[in-house]
């Protein structure tokens, strides 16, 4: 390979790179996380199991 064509091909990976990592910041300006609503829904069915065992309630003798 002569020295443009290796610079060339330097430059397109590099940019390539750069694209990608540029990709990564943009994403949740584009696609909003959901994440806080999946996870207060599960941390709420966490307590409500939480509460059934400390009542006394549950089903799983292992568990009570």
């Amino acid at each position: 390979m002569t020295a443009p064509v290796v610079d060339r091909t330097t430059k397109i990976i590099l940019a390539a790179i750069a694209i990608g990592l540029w990709a990564n910041v943009f994403a949740p300006v584009i696609r909003p996380a959901r994440a806080q609503d999946e996870t207060s829904t599960f941390i709420s069915q966490i307590a409500t199991d939480f509460h059934i065992v400390a009542i006394g309630n549950c089903r799983n003798k292992k568990l009570c």
